[in-house]
């Protein structure tokens, strides 16, 4: 097949730091193009997918509103001049809002759970748009939250299990991973950790407008015991995760996926997290994790985590979640569309 995969503008592809959207594309395309697929990226001109690029940002553009939609116009345009057999959207705002004017079979991967601003735009577009863009849901519960949107599949992300580091010695520290903002829990992740008497790491990407948040709720509870970081880089992420005693997301909202949670247990790491959203698709539950509701259930797992096998989170993570598996998965999905509208 000839594929266009559309790739975000926010990071180059795959990212240097942050950037799950970003590596998922790259993963995905790397993988379709060695099971012999045709597969174009149009990502920013500073990517490094080894495949076929277009680009209408040379490297990623500071924030703006309006970014993102000229990439998508410019991805949709590039699309349009272009034969594919089938275009595969990672863009899931102005990417989705616009998918309909692809000339080609296309679906988008529902990346997040939307916002209202993206909501009151969609349903703008009517009735037959709305039910002729196709989507990809990340998690089953994804499809459970968002029912008015078309999904014609689910497809768990998946990620280089082999680039991942796998180690059963830990040291004695627990990690938050993740964006600091109020959806993520990271203040929960203080409250669980200080209960448990247990050292906690905090990185992840803080911007401008979350500074607010964290001067008021992370910096106060900052010393010896709990650590800021700061931003990771991909490689200090995998050594973060791989020496952790345990992964700690105490998620506020419905994580639709959870790519940290994989990750972790790709380098051997049980994780703590909420039985909610997609995390009991993504963590067994007393196997390669535990999910509790509230930080004092979660301070007692995380004493507990000593009891769950390195081993049996890798394996997890390579059977269920690698990129191949995620690649196979989309290959018949996409044959599917194909066969269906031929």
């Amino acid at each position: 097949m000839r594929i266009l995969q559309i790739s975000s503008c926010w990071a180059r592809t795959p990212p240097d730091g942050f950037g799950p959207a970003e590596e998922v594309t790259y993963d995905l395309s790397v993988e379709l193009a060695a099971a012999g697929h045709d597969v174009t990226v149009f990502a920013t001109g500073d990517s490094a997918v080894g495949l076929p690029l277009a680009f209408h940002f040379p490297t990623p553009p500071a924030y703006s509103p309006t970014n993102p939609r000229t990439h998508a116009e410019a991805a949709i345009e590039y699309a349009n001049s272009h034969k594919f057999d089938i275009v595969h959207n990672n863009e899931s705002k102005y990417g989705a809002l616009l998918a309909h004017t692809i000339r080609w079979p296309t679906v988008t991967r529902a990346n997040w759970l939307f916002d209202a601003d993206f909501t009151e735009q969609f349903h703008r577009l009517g009735e037959r748009v709305m039910r002729a863009t196709k989507f990809v849901a990340i998690s089953h519960r994804m499809r459970t939250l968002l029912p008015e949107l078309s999904f014609v599949g689910t497809v768990h992300n998946g990620i280089d299990v082999e680039g991942f580091p796998y180690g059963a010695d830990k040291q004695d520290y627990v990690l938050f991973l993740g964006r600091i903002i109020p959806e993520k829990g990271v203040d929960l992740a203080i409250e669980a950790a200080r209960i448990a008497r247990v050292p906690l790491v905090i990185a992840g990407q803080l911007l401008d407008r979350h500074q607010e948040f964290f001067e008021r709720k992370v910096a106060p509870a900052l010393g010896d015991d709990v650590v800021w970081y700061g931003p990771a880089s991909r490689s200090q992420a995998k050594q973060l995760l791989r020496h952790a005693r345990a992964l700690l997301m105490p998620y506020r909202w419905e994580e639709p996926f959870g790519k940290v949670l994989v990750e972790a247990q790709a380098c051997g790491t049980p994780v703590v997290s909420v039985p909610s959203g997609a995390v009991p698709e993504v963590v067994a539950n007393g196997v390669t994790g535990w999910l509790r509701a509230t930080p004092e259930e979660m301070a007692v797992a995380l004493r507990q985590v000593g009891r769950l096998s390195s081993l049996a989170c890798r394996e997890w993570a390579q059977t269920r979640f690698s990129r191949a598996r995620m690649a196979a998965d989309y290959a018949r999905l996409y044959a599917e569309l194909l066969a269906d509208d031929a």
